[in-house]
C-alpha cells in the first residue's frame, strides 16, 4: 500500500504558453491520472483547466525574467501554504532543478519535511557539473541531496565521479494514441520527387541549426531535390540573422523554411522524409520519437549514451553522425534508394515502441510511490 494519497507536479508554465517541455507536462499529468490510484494537482504560474485536475495557479503573471518570478513565486506558496503544513500524505514532483518555482516547493518541502521528485532534462547547463559551478550550486545541492529521487533522461547528465545515490534513468515517453490522429500511419515514401529533411528545435547554437543548414547546403550543391523545413521559435536574434545571412549568401531561400513557433508541426512531419538533429546536448527528445512513430529516419548528432540509448546499437551506427561530411552521406544514402528509406522507417517505427508512455509512466509511478 502507498504511503501517498495524492501526487503535487509543478511547473512554471503550462500550454498554452510556448515551449515542448509544457506540452511533455502536461500530457504526462494527464497520464498520471489515468494510471494511478494517485489524487493529481498541479502548482503553476499559468492559467490552464485540466479536466478532473486539481490546478493552483492564482496569480495572473507572465515573465521571462528569471528574477522576476523568483519574487513572484513565494506570492504562490504562501497563498497555499497550507498544502505543506497539514498534509503528509503528499509526495511533489518538481519538473526541474533549474525552475524558479520548482526550487521555491522544493526548499518548502525540506523546512516541512514533506517528500518530493525531480524530473529533469538535459538543457543549456542542466548536466550535474555545470550545475555545480553555476552561482545557484548551493541550492541545487541541497535540493539533490534531499530529493526522494531525482529521475534523468540519460546518464549523460551525471558527472563521471557523481556521489548521486538517489537517481533514476527514465526516457521521455511517446503518446501512440495522440499521434494516431495525425499521422498518416504508414511506412515514409517520398509521393514526389523532392525529398524533403525536417527539424524541430529552437534555431538556436545550443540547436547546432548553422551545422543543419551546412550539411543541407552541401546536399544542394551535388544536385539532389531537396527541401528543408526548420519547425520552431527563434532563441537569438543575432544567431537566427547569421543562419539567414547563410542561406541568402548560398542562394537557398527557395529550398529553406523558417515556420517560427507554431501550434501543430505534425502537417510538417506527415509531409517529410528524413529528421534531422545536429544539437549535442540532449536527453530523449520527443520531437525525434514523435518523428520515429511516423516512420521518419532520423539522422542524429552522435552522442554516445542517449542516441545509444535512443536508436540502439545498430541503429545508432547506421543514423548517428559525428561531422557535417558523415551526415551528408547518410543522408545520401537515404536519398538515392527509397526501398533503403523504407527499411530505415521499419526499424524506426518498431525501435520507438520500447519508449510508449504508459510503459514509461508506469515506472515514473513506481519510483515515485516505492
Amino acid at each position: 500500500m502507498s504511503l501517498y494519497k495524492e501526487l503535487t507536479a509543478v511547473s512554471i508554465f503550462l500550454p498554452p504558453d510556448p515551449g515542448g517541455g509544457g506540452k511533455r507536462f502536461l500530457n504526462y499529468i494527464k497520464k498520471f491520472d489515468s494510471l494511478s490510484s494517485l489524487k493529481i494537482n498541479v502548482i503553476t504560474t499559468s492559467q490552464v483547466n485540466i479536466e478532473g485536475i486539481n490546478v493552483i495557479s492564482n496569480i495572473k503573471y507572465r515573465s521571462n525574467s528569471i528574477y522576476k518570478i523568483f519574487f513572484w513565486s513565494p506570492i504562490v506558496l504562501l497563498k497555499n501554504i497550507h498544502l505543506f503544513l497539514f498534509n503528509k500524505r503528499t509526495i511533489y514532483l518538481l519538473i526541474s532543478c533549474r525552475d524558479p518555482l520548482c526550487i521555491c516547493i522544493g526548499i518548502l518541502c525540506i523546512l516541512f519535511k514533506n517528500d518530493f521528485c525531480i524530473g529533469t532534462t538535459l538543457y543549456k547547463y542542466d548536466d550535474e557539473e555545470s550545475l555545480m559551478k553555476s552561482s545557484f550550486s548551493f541550492i541545487f545541492r541541497i535540493l539533490l541531496k534531499n530529493a526522494k529521487a531525482f529521475i534523468i533522461q540519460s546518464a549523460l547528465f551525471l558527472d563521471k565521479k557523481s556521489t548521486l545515490t538517489n537517481c533514476f534513468i527514465l526516457p521521455n515517453g511517446v503518446d501512440f494514441d495522440l499521434l494516431k490522429k495525425y499521422s498518416e500511419n504508414k511506412i515514409k515514401k517520398s509521393t514526389s520527387n523532392c525529398i524533403k529533411l525536417i527539424s524541430f528545435g529552437r534555431v538556436s547554437e545550443r540547436k547546432n541549426t548553422l551545422d543543419i543548414l551546412n550539411i543541407f547546403n552541401k546536399l544542394v550543391i551535388k544536385n539532389y531535390p531537396v527541401k528543408l523545413i526548420l519547425v520552431g521559435p527563434y532563441e537569438d536574434d543575432i544567431y537566427y540573422k547569421k543562419c539567414l545571412n547563410f542561406v541568402r549568401k548560398n542562394r537557398i531561400c527557395q529550398k529553406v523554411i523558417f515556420t517560427n513557433y507554431i501550434q501543430n508541426p505534425y502537417k510538417y512531419l506527415n509531409d517529410s522524409d528524413i529528421y534531422i538533429s545536429a544539437s549535442s546536448n540532449e536527453g530523449i527528445p520527443n520531437s525525434i520519437l514523435e518523428a520515429m512513430v511516423f516512420g521518419i529516419p532520423v539522422i542524429l548528432k552522435k552522442i554516445n549514451i542517449t542516441t545509444n540509448l535512443l536508436l540502439g546499437k545498430q541503429l545508432n551506427e547506421e543514423l548517428s553522425f559525428s561531422n557535417v561530411n558523415q551526415a551528408v552521406c547518410k543522408i545520401e544514402k537515404l536519398i538515392i534508394s527509397s526501398e533503403y528509406r523504407s527499411l530505415i522507417s521499419q526499424k524506426c517505427k518498431s525501435q520507438v515502441r520500447k519508449f510508449e508512455i504508459n510503459k514509461i509512466i508506469k515506472k515514473y509511478i513506481n519510483i515515485l510511490i516505492d
